[in-house]
């Protein structure tokens, strides 16, 4: 289904981390990736090429369904600023969505809240340097934050 919207996405998969890809039709450029398993120092350069790839398609704003992950390490983390830095240039962004509890505590031990809006939504943090929300990101919130009932977990 994902080489549908890129194609030969599908190639090299990963076990140990499944990506479903989704196009936020409502928002220009905007690509929702459901993510389930886990980030690790194994496969964070996996996850590295398959959002690259997704770029160079010319989506620049990323949301990170992540409700079916299970553990995300510091470079997991780190790639998702790198890319966030990346994407402001484009006018894009980074939003994860489906935060569990174990996952936002690891988060919040690496001690860069400095550099996320964490939103009123449950469990939906905004990567984002701005004092206040892009446009898109505004737009994105009121017609309400995608979810993968397939991998969501509470």
């Amino acid at each position: 289904m994902n080489d549908t919207i890129i194609p030969e996405f599908g190639e090299n998969e990963d076990s140990s981390l499944r990506i479903k890809l989704d196009i936020y039709s409502k928002i220009e450029k905007c690509m929702v990736l459901h993510l389930s398993g886990y980030i690790d120092r194994y496969n964070c350069d996996y996850l590295s090429s398959k959002v690259r790839t997704i770029i160079d398609h010319g989506y620049f704003k990323l949301v990170f369904e992540i409700g079916g992950m299970g553990y995300i390490a510091r470079g997991g983390f780190e790639l998702f600023k790198k890319t966030r830095d990346e994407l402001l240039l484009e006018n894009g962004g980074v939003v994860l969505v489906g935060i569990q509890k174990k996952v936002l505590d690891v988060f919040n031990q690496l001690g860069n809240r400095e550099f996320f809006i964490i939103h009123d939504a449950p469990r939906t943090i905004v990567f984002t340097t701005y004092s206040t929300r892009p446009t898109w990101i505004e737009t994105l919130l009121e017609m309400g934050l995608p979810e993968s009932p397939l991998y969501y977990q509470d």
